[in-house]
């Protein structure tokens, strides 16, 4: 939100607000004409810096700035609010940052925690989706936005003291020293992890990453060994291009990961719940902290409580072969659109010894979440 204009004295600031459809809905189309214009000039460039699509938010427009959207995401501002504050910065000659105050739809103070969480994203020191948790939290408690942080804890002060998959990366040859050691420099000063810096510089794909993780969760659980980890992503990576078969692909094909930390990380992600970005930084806090997967997702927060539950369960069941992969992905969706409790879906589906229909279901996003479970190897 660089556009700096001025204010006109005349221009009635509550009047773009309060214009409402035949239904009671705000609206005001033009809007959508003069964003469509000036909405690069406010963006200021910043919006290769995010992709809110990851954190369940989507954008606005395509060049929506980084600050706005951490303002829709964590329910400060409205997405038509934000629509008509946009247009009447572009058409008055103000900034957006002054419109949202002077109409008294944010605070100074909140309007502050918002830059400060903008400031770490753009620094790659905090995920913007944690970004959105301590701005909740900061504006909700009247704290500031680093106290946030803390109680939270997700302040960017603790290093990535283990340097497990920096290690194995280096053994694989998938990733160059180099890469790997400004990688490593990078997570320890700004205590972020080794994979995202790696995945930020385009050093190694995210996918890629997500398996060789669960490889080392494997190994932890005395799966797999370390070794056979090592020869089957050195085989991995080597015949990929001339097999035409994906690295990834390979190693789910040749080791055994199953565990139930891999049934519940596959199911959020298949099925949209959890962006990748925050599973492998949580995959990777797991391995750090020695903790299972499930124990760090729910003390981050990322996933609504009943759905975190819900998915807990099911994971444990598709992991033992209690539930087929479709009965999974259609308790889960109609877990997260009916609001009943999972128990009761179960219920229904043993009452009718089959699974549940999914007539009321988008039978597109279910059979891709089928699908990708079935890539996975859930």
């Amino acid at each position: 939100m660089n556009a700096q204009l001025h204010l006109s004295p005349s221009y009635d600031l509550d009047s773009v607000f309060c214009e409402e459809d035949e239904n009671g809905c705000a609206t005001n189309t033009s809007n959508v004409v003069i964003l469509n214009k000036a909405i690069k000039d406010l963006a200021g460039g910043r919006s290769a810096l995010f992709d809110p699509g990851l954190a369940g938010v989507p954008r606005l427009y395509e060049d929506e700035p980084l600050v706005s959207w951490l303002l829709r995401a964590s329910g400060l501002v409205e997405d038509q609010v934000m629509i008509d504050a946009i247009a009447v910065a572009v058409s008055t000659g103000n900034t957006v940052r002054n419109v949202l105050i002077d109409s008294g739809r944010i605070s100074h103070c909140d309007m502050k925690a918002a830059y400060n969480a903008e400031a770490l994203v753009q620094e790659g020191v905090l995920y913007r989706g944690f970004a959105v948790l301590a701005l909740r939290h900061a504006c909700a408690g009247f704290v500031e936005f680093s106290h946030a942080l803390t109680v939270l804890g997700l302040a960017p002060q603790m290093p990535f003291a283990s340097n497990k998959l920096g290690l194995l990366l280096n053994k694989i040859g998938c990733v160059s020293p180099e890469h790997i050691e400004t990688a490593r420099r990078e997570a320890l000063s700004r205590g972020i992890t080794l994979g995202w810096s790696l995945v930020k510089r385009n050093a190694i794909e995210p996918q890629l990453l997500k398996v060789i993780l669960e490889g080392l969760i494997a190994v932890e659980r005395g799966k797999i060994s370390e070794d056979a980890l090592v020869s089957a992503a050195i085989l991995a990576v080597c015949s990929a291009e001339s097999e035409n078969f994906s690295p990834e692909a390979r190693l789910v094909a040749d080791l055994d990961l199953a565990t139930t930390d891999r049934a519940l990380e596959n199911l959020l992600l298949a099925s949209g719940v959890v962006a990748i970005d925050d599973m492998l930084f949580c995959m990777e806090v797991a391995l750090v902290d020695h903790k299972s997967l499930e124990s760090v997702l729910e003390s981050f927060r990322i996933v609504e409580r009943n759905i975190f539950e819900g998915a807990v369960r099911l994971a444990a069941m598709l992991a033992a072969s209690e539930i087929t992969p479709r009965q999974c992905t259609i308790l889960l969706e109609r877990l997260r659109t009916s609001g009943e409790p999972l128990s009761q879906l179960l219920n229904d589906m043993t009452r009718d010894h089959q699974a549940l229909s999914p007539d009321s279901i988008n039978t597109g996003s279910i059979n891709s979440v089928q699908g990708n479970l079935a890539i996975a190897g859930s």
